[in-house]
């Protein structure tokens, strides 16, 4: 099982704040839910990350590794999403492109039927043929 972004945010944001309470307020989660994310992303890496003390909490020389690399993933993993992102946006651009000429078609091609079904049209229309034909 794979990190996710979000435990590597919550594991930097524990560092600056040097602080669970601080951190989880900056996060707006519960004290409780962020020690135990950290537990179980230390327990999933077999190593402690945070040394918590009674004055704080700071990470480890363990800790300040993962957190260098997880400062690095994230940006990576930002900037890959950005891209899937943009990708996604502009396939969803072209999509909405078609659908709206599509729209706009049968829109006209309504017109078209309406006008072409109005008795005054019909006879205009007429009248225009047959001087064109003369």
């Amino acid at each position: 099982m794979g990190i996710e972004l979000r435990e590597l945010r919550w594991a930097i944001v524990a560092a600056q704040n040097r602080s669970l309470r601080q951190a989880a307020e900056a996060l707006n989660i519960r004290q409780s839910t962020l020690s135990r994310a950290l537990r179980n992303l230390e327990f999933q890496l077999g190593a402690t990350l945070f040394e918590r003390t009674n004055g704080g909490t700071r990470p480890t020389k363990a800790g300040q590794e993962f957190l260098d690399s997880a400062r690095r993933q994230s940006i990576l993993r930002l900037k890959n999403l950005d891209t899937r992102l943009c990708d996604d946006i502009e396939v969803r651009q072209k999509d909405y492109l078609v659908e709206l000429e599509e729209k706009e078609d049968g829109e006209i091609n309504a017109k078209w039927a309406q006008l072409n079904n109005n008795p005054k049209f019909a006879h205009a229309n007429a009248e225009q043929k047959a001087r064109e034909q003369t």
